[in-house]
């Protein structure tokens, strides 16, 4: 293990430099994905370099994390996907929910003031807490919050969805008071799509379903150059 760590560190730091070089000078927009595990049962080691291997089939400067379990999988994650040459850190934070949220973010990219937005696991420990960060690449910043609401077809369920997206909304609206535009510039037209992760990774869906998760990520790109507030 100590050899991995000391092959991993200087690649990150390499990366590091020419992240933020890059940022500065070549690329003119960012990815952001959102991806659900497939954690309800605990994340094994096996799992966690087949889900890295999809991450850097997904090649996101930022990626949001639902049905994380256990939390230690974020490290994991981070160290195997440095092994392949992709540097990110993550963040995540203590829930009583069995299944995480958690943001994934390249080198060059800043995620600050991490919080968990409260209520919004409609006063039951059983579910998630909305994560969300203040969050700048380049020129563009923005809020991000991941969310991962209750599962279930029933009414029951629907009305804790509704409950849940209520409290989500009001966290919206109060923080981008006075800021939000009906239409932002940075956002890159007809470029949010469900990513075929299981044809670029090989895999029949059965495969794909059985080794990797039960779903596909979801990217938009948007553009860094400009600061839209």
């Amino acid at each position: 293990m100590g050899r991995r760590i000391v092959r991993v560190v200087p690649l990150c730091l390499l990366a590091a430099v020419f992240a933020t070089l890059s940022l500065a000078q070549v690329d003119t927009t960012c990815v952001i994905a959102a991806w659900n595990l497939k954690g309800f049962n605990p994340i094994d080691d096996a799992k966690v370099v087949r889900l890295a291997r999809a991450l850097t089939d997904v090649d996101a400067e930022i990626i949001a994390l639902a049905e994380v379990n256990p939390d230690g999988v974020v490290d994991k994650l981070i160290l195997e996907l440095g092994r392949l040459g992709a540097c990110y850190q993550g963040k995540i934070l203590d829930q009583t929910a069995r299944q995480n949220l958690a943001i994934l973010y390249k080198t060059g990219v800043a995620v600050t003031e991490a919080q968990l937005v409260q209520g919004s696991d409609d006063g039951n420990p059983g579910l998630r807490k909305a994560l969300t960060a203040d969050v700048r690449v380049g020129q563009f910043d923005f809020k991000i919050v991941v969310l991962h609401l209750k599962a279930g077809r029933s009414g029951s369920d629907r009305n804790t969805r509704t409950r849940q997206a209520t409290v989500l909304a009001g966290f919206v609206a109060a923080a981008t008071a006075g800021n939000e535009k009906e239409h932002t510039q940075e956002y890159v037209e007809g470029s949010l799509q469900i990513l075929p992760l299981a044809r670029m990774m090989g895999l029949t869906l059965v495969q794909y379903v059985d080794g990797v998760s039960d779903h596909l990520p979801l990217v938009a790109r948007f553009r860094v150059t400009v600061d839209d507030d």
